[in-house]
């Protein structure tokens, strides 16, 4: 499942490498998973989610808030999703859909969005958090948002953060989400940058430095980890 469609909000970008499904399949290469796509933002219908060993939900140019009937519509399936325990993970406004769908709060970062290489820190032990345990305590990964979430659901935990805010979110027994994204790298992040120069998303002026765009190989391997904790192979710390 996705939101997001390159080829028409970074036509730059989908050039580079494709559209995002493109570059999660690149991002899951290590497993043996079969993906299916379904862009809901273009309402495509939701199955059953108990249909689905795992669910992933990615980023949007639209935010949580947006007054679009197939937010709604993805909110209530989000929901059902984690009532029945189908293991999940949202990145970005995946992350931030999870949230505003489990009752928490969602809004405008402080300042600029946040569109550079982001430094991020673990908040949980290792025996707290089997998903981002594999990681050093503090660790690169690409950020582009303009949005954050300002208040976790209750009886979730926060698993990373940094100077933004809330950066990693554990929901549930199997739902999960990061503000940042595991699938991008540094090349795709300049082309982002670049096609941001300029513009103002939503009220707030994205800035850019391109000095702080660095390579971000360890949380490259975000995505197989959640596939291993969602069919309960064996993980490594």
């Amino acid at each position: 499942m996705q939101c997001a469609v390159w080829g028409k909000i970074f036509p730059r970008l989908s050039e580079v490498s494709g559209d995002v499904d493109a570059v999660i399949r690149s991002a899951l290469s290590a497993t043996s998973c079969e993906i299916v796509v379904v862009r809901v933002c273009e309402d495509e219908p939701l199955c059953d989610a108990r249909e689905f060993t795992a669910v992933l939900i990615s980023g949007s140019p639209a935010m949580v808030n947006d007054p679009f009937a197939w937010i709604k519509h993805t909110v209530r399936w989000v929901r059902e999703t984690h009532i029945y325990q189908v293991p999940t993970l949202g990145v970005c406004f995946g992350h931030q859909l999870i949230a505003h769908a489990l009752g928490g709060k969602v809004a405008r970062t402080a300042g600029s969005a946040e569109l550079n290489t982001a430094m991020i820190e673990r908040a949980a032990s290792d025996e707290e958090d089997r998903f981002l345990s594999f990681l050093p305590r503090k660790f690169l990964a690409q950020a582009a948002h303009s949005e954050i979430v300002t208040e976790p659901p209750l009886g979730s935990r926060i698993l990373a953060r940094n100077d933004a805010g809330i950066q990693a979110l554990q929901f549930g027994p199997m739902t999960w989400g990061v503000q940042f994204h595991p699938e991008l790298e540094d090349r795709h992040l300049r082309v982002i940058q670049a096609e941001h120069k300029g513009r103002v998303a939503h009220g707030v002026q994205a800035e850019t430095s391109y000095a702080v765009v660095q390579r971000t190989d360890e949380v490259a391997k975000l995505f197989e980890r959640f596939y291993r904790l969602a069919t309960g192979a064996a993980v490594r710390s």
